[in-house]
């Protein structure tokens, strides 16, 4: 049997050398941050990593932008909602999507494309194909983050 602690330290010292660049931030004390909302180290890192969950509203150009950068960020638990279906005319700016995926919604392009290039990184995106009306209070209220 294998040395269980072992395996935890090893994960710890893999996400460090993936996320490493986030981690010097989220490490230290900023001069813009408030002090009593923001803690730098361990506790905020494995925070961001393991608990938070992250809600991108729209999976256009900005959305796209926005995903990969929570993907490769260190961001595991991630939703998107979007009702749009994707159109040619999004292929020139929405990296995520290609000529196959014209007509298919936004969402489930994007999450699926994250997903096949950041799995190995712990990340999970989920797809929302609605209207941000179609979900209620409870909905958005599992989120820690939700970004628009």
């Amino acid at each position: 049997m294998g040395d269980k602690s072992a395996d935890v330290q090893m994960e710890d010292q893999e996400r460090s050398a993936k996320h490493g660049h986030i981690h010097r931030v989220l490490s230290r004390k900023s001069p813009f941050a408030d002090p009593d909302a923001f803690d730098p180290g361990q506790e905020t890192i494995s925070y961001l990593h393991d608990v938070a969950k992250v809600l991108v509203i729209g999976a256009g150009g900005l959305g796209c932008e926005i995903l990969k950068d929570l993907a490769l960020s260190g961001f595991t638990d991630i939703h998107i909602i979007d009702m749009d279906t994707i159109d040619v005319t999004n292929l020139n700016r929405q990296f995520l999507f290609r000529q196959a995926d014209v007509g298919k919604p936004k969402a489930e392009v994007a999450a699926a494309v994250v997903n096949r290039r950041c799995g190995h990184l712990g990340v999970k995106v989920v797809h929302h194909v609605a209207k941000i009306q179609d979900y209620d209070e409870t909905f958005y209220r599992k989120f820690n983050l939700i970004i628009a």
